[in-house]
């Protein structure tokens, strides 16, 4: 907890070594963290010891600034049937989940996950290259992202009485929820997301999807967007799906090839 403090990089960081996230379900980071243009390069996350996962696990509180940061890295999430499934992974390139505001920073993070588990558990996965869940107060302005996402979910087929998996993803956040707003931003990365039994799938360029207020202006989605289900699916160019609510999308494009495979919304 670093309210009312800064934290200033003052040179480039190279990683090495499995990354433990800045903040968790239990601490999230607070205060400002000033990049100052450096880069941290070499994050490497291949362990679930967190629900987010990121540079950042958690940040709270819309007081909290991240700035003139560069990251650059990987993560790789593996979920078998004989491992513990959380109900929620927040996987984002800098920020697991966020409640505050980034602005002119870059992601270059690969992120990649193969979800296998067992009948009966349930997880929702949200991947984003900046942000992977964008919560209330969640602000990104002038910031871009290079890195691909590819989820695969290869779970069972848990029927019509159970819930389906739920993956989302956009190549600035997986979601944005409850008033999350993107400004001056763009994304590069192509978004692969494939759920060869029941998932609810949700990806686009920029956001996987876009619910309950907030807002999208002058900024833009060139990669590649593919998603597949046998349940429900929704991909788009910028947005996958727009929710219910009074979110809105102007001055905003995306140049990218689009492509559904299966069920259609």
């Amino acid at each position: 907890n670093f309210d009312e403090n800064t934290v200033t990089l003052t040179k480039d960081i190279s990683l090495s070594g499995e990354w433990t996230p800045i903040g968790n379900s239990y601490y999230s980071f607070s205060g400002l963290f000033d990049g100052g243009g450096h880069t941290i390069s070499g994050m490497t996350i291949n362990q679930i010891n967190n629900r987010y996962l990121g540079l950042f696990g958690s940040i709270d509180s819309s007081a909290t600034i991240i700035k003139n940061l560069n990251v650059k890295g990987s993560i790789n999430i593996i979920l078998t049937s004989e491992d513990y499934t959380p109900p929620e992974l927040d996987v984002g390139g800098i920020v697991g989940q966020n409640r505050a505001t980034i602005e002119d920073c870059s992601s270059d993070v690969m992120i990649t996950g193969n979800f296998n588990i067992k009948e009966g558990d349930y997880i929702a996965v949200y991947a984003g290259g900046i942000v992977g869940d964008g919560q209330s107060g969640s602000t990104i302005r002038n910031s871009s992202a290079f890195g691909d996402i590819m989820l695969t979910s290869s779970a069972p087929d848990v029927g019509s009485s159970m819930q389906d998996n739920e993956l989302y993803v956009g190549g600035i956040a997986g979601r944005g929820y409850a008033v999350t707003y993107i400004y001056d931003s763009y994304a590069v990365g192509d978004m692969t997301v494939t759920a060869t039994q029941n998932a609810r799938v949700y990806t686009g360029g920029l956001i996987g999807y876009f619910a309950v207020g907030g807002g999208c202006e002058n900024s833009y989605a060139t990669g590649n967007v593919e998603g597949s289900s046998h349940s429900e699916l929704y991909v788009g160019g910028l947005v996958g799906k727009m929710g219910e609510g009074t979110q809105y999308v102007t001055n905003s494009y995306a140049t990218g090839d689009v492509k559904a495979n299966g069920a259609a919304s």
